[in-house]
């Protein structure tokens, strides 16, 4: 049975008093819940499914967009609609490495190193890692895919005085972790997290493949050596729902 049969498998009641677009998303999140429409499955174009359900394009997008921002479903740019799959946890604890903290999905992860440059330091990262602004800094901007699909994006700042041989260091595995060893730094720990919700700038949105201002979870978080000595800064970007967030101590 094809997925337009399975969601338009019988007509949206009549005379209901609730909106159409609200009927459609009450159809859509019904059959997600109930495995009906599994992950990782393709909705019908927009065409197809309104004509289903005898109702417009853009009351259809109404429908769409309200799950889209719950995270069930996800846009991606060329491709179509789909069932977003079911997310990986992500732990924030001391000293996790990305990967790690990805538990059994780590043997799966891939990075790309989009941008290692050195700059000025800017204000808000200045603040965070205590440092005047201005300073000559680092910066490392990364995508982490999960079996090949883009699923985090990530914006860093070092104290270039601080690791004068980042470049060499990070070539050879583009590990962070490896820096920090060759600058005598055997361990660090996590010492802030903040996650907040956002929608997807248009540069976010093509690097992660997703639709126009698609809705993102935001993540900054500052890494230290010791007790008091922030090391690095980061300012991260997830898909809505690609991971859930579990806080050990």
């Amino acid at each position: 049975m094809d997925s337009l049969t399975v969601i338009a498998d019988e007509p949206l009641p009549a005379g209901e008093d609730r909106f159409v677009w609200l009927q459609i998303y009450d159809r859509l999140r019904q059959r997600i819940e109930a495995g009906v429409l599994p992950p990782g499955t393709r909705l019908p174009g927009e065409h197809n499914l309104a004509g289903a359900f005898g109702t417009t394009r853009s009351t259809l997008r109404q429908a769409l967009a309200r799950l889209q921002s719950e995270g069930m479903l996800v846009a991606r740019k060329g491709a179509g609609v789909y069932v977003r799959d079911r997310p990986a946890t992500y732990t924030i604890a001391a000293g996790r490495r990305f990967s790690e903290a990805l538990g059994p999905f780590a043997g799966r992860i891939t990075t790309r190193t989009l941008r290692l440059e050195r700059l000025p330091l800017e204000p808000e990262a200045a603040e965070a890692l205590g440092l005047p602004a201005g300073v000559p800094a680092i910066r490392l901007c990364r995508l982490r895919l999960l079996d090949g699909r883009a699923t985090y994006m990530t914006d860093k700042r070092f104290h270039a005085e601080r690791f004068p041989n980042f470049e060499a260091a990070y070539a050879a595995h583009q590990s962070v972790t490896d820096v920090f060893h060759a600058h005598d730094i055997p361990a660090f720990h996590n010492v802030s997290t903040r996650i907040t919700g956002s929608f997807a700038t248009e540069e976010e949105a093509a690097t992660l493949d997703l639709a126009a201002h698609a809705p993102v979870m935001r993540m900054t978080a500052v890494n230290a050596a010791g007790e008091i000595d922030p090391i690095e800064y980061s300012a991260g970007v997830w898909p809505l729902g690609a991971v859930e967030f579990l806080a050990e101590p």
